[in-house]
């Protein structure tokens, strides 16, 4: 596998088919994507039997990364994988005691980090989607996806 392409080396990327610059909106959009992943794969990996279905929020967030990238057509993301984020924190929801500080529970510790990721992510990716236009469908769903792992947190 060849991994040094060298044609980042100017301080390009290819974004969409074109080179943009690294430190584009959208490559940093993309870049808080990644960190989201590797979150959600670390919070997965220290509680498998907690949180299997990360691994269906991964891919959901991995799709995003690939559409905002130019890699994939936006209508691959549908309004399915918003419904299931709502039914999910909707479950979750009964059992919200509202607001604690997890100082003692790692598990939910490793959450709120997590959800102050996607946090900064929706911040990142609405100045994105204000200079390369708007994804309503992805824009929604990661609002969801923050109250979702706020919901976990506070179960």
């Amino acid at each position: 596998m060849k991994v040094t392409t060298k044609t980042g080396d100017q301080g390009q990327t290819g974004v969409k088919n074109a080179r943009v610059e690294k430190d584009s909106s959208l490559v940093d959009l993309i870049g808080h994507l990644d960190e989201a992943m590797a979150h959600v794969i670390y919070n997965q990996s220290m509680a498998p039997h907690e949180l299997a279905e990360f691994k269906d929020r991964h891919k959901e967030l991995s799709l995003i990364a690939s559409i905002v990238a130019g890699f994939v057509d936006e209508s691959e993301f549908t309004q399915s994988y918003i419904d299931t984020l709502e039914s999910r924190i909707k479950e979750v929801a009964e059992r919200c005691n509202g607001f604690v500080w997890p100082f003692d529970d790692p598990y939910r510790s490793r959450l709120n980090i997590l959800r102050t990721i996607i946090r900064r992510l929706e911040r990142v990716m609405i100045k994105a989607f204000k200079e390369h236009g708007d994804r309503p469908i992805i824009r929604i769903y990661i609002n969801r996806f923050s109250d979702y792992v706020f919901i976990l947190i506070n179960q």
